[in-house]
Order: C-alpha cells, then structure tokens, then sequence
C-alpha cells in the first residue's frame, strides 16, 4: 500500500523456560562441584561408601572415585558457560543415570549402600536406597532438560547460506 508504514517487528522475547536455564545449570554446576570436592577431600571413606572396595582394591577403588569426582567437576564447569552448557548436561546426565543404575543394581542384590548419607530428611535418618534412586533419576532428569534446552548457536562472523 502507498502511504502505509511498516512497523519493525519486535524481537522475539526469551521464554520462561529459557530464561530459567542459565539459573538452573549453575544450580546443578554448584550441587556438582559440591559432591565432587566432598568425594576428593574423602576418597576413601567414599570408596568405601560406596563400596568399590568389595570388587576392587583398595587404591583403584580410590582411582574410580577420583575419576568421577574430576567427570564431575568437567561437568559443573563446562555448564558455566553457555556455549559448553549442552556437552557439561550431557556429560551430567550420563553420569547420574550411571550413578542411578548402579544404586538400582545394589539394591537388586541386597547389598547396602550408604549414599546421599549427608542430606537429611529432618527426624533423624538418612534417605533409603529407593528414595536415593529416585533423587538421582531426578537430577538426572534436571541434567537431561538442560541439555535438551541448550540450542547451540552458530560463531559470530560464520556465514550461513552460500559462500562469497
């Protein structure tokens, strides 16, 4: 139409859910690094926690343990920044619901595990190992979302369409 203005269309604005996902990746980067440091100042006592020692000797048990607190401490830090976010969730993820497995397949044989003995349900016990499962698949959820969440964004400079 002659005479008619155009208006600029508005910028699309973040939805709820995306503007929730930095919020939420340093939550699980914090509840990460937390376990990790916790795991690495008692590598024994977690080792025997979780009882590596009864199919492993005692130093590569102690290994298995560091190895998982340093996956860990991978994982919080790529989920700080927004680029590595999706590689530090997945890494998360795969990493819980490993963790999830294995405290289901204890559970299978009867042996006991004491985990997540330091958060206390507030009258007096620890979670049990059903409870510890569902925890760990949550977060595991929690770790998956924002993976699934994080889109990667093409580099700044990088042409899309046709070379020049």
């Amino acid at each position: 139409m002659i005479g008619s203005v155009r208006r600029p269309e508005a910028p699309p604005q973040p939805s709820n859910a995306r503007s929730a996902l930095p919020t939420v990746a340093i939550a699980l980067a914090g509840m990460l690094t937390w376990q990790a440091v916790e795991m690495l100042l008692d590598l024994r006592g977690t080792a025997s926690r979780f009882q590596f020692d009864g199919w492993l000797d005692q130093s590569p048990s102690r290994l298995v343990v560091f190895a998982i607190a340093v996956g860990a401490l991978v994982a919080a830090g790529l989920l700080l920044h927004p680029r590595t976010r999706r590689i530090g969730a997945l890494i998360a993820t795969v990493g819980l619901a490993g963790f999830g497995v294995y405290l289901g397949w204890m559970w299978i044989r009867g042996d006991p595990v004491q985990c997540l003995c330091q958060v206390d349900r507030g009258h007096g016990s620890s979670f049990s190992r059903g409870e510890a499962i569902v925890i760990v698949a949550a977060v595991a959820a929690i770790a998956a979302s924002v993976a699934l969440a994080t889109r990667s964004t093409p580099r700044r400079g990088r042409r899309q369409g046709g070379h020049r």
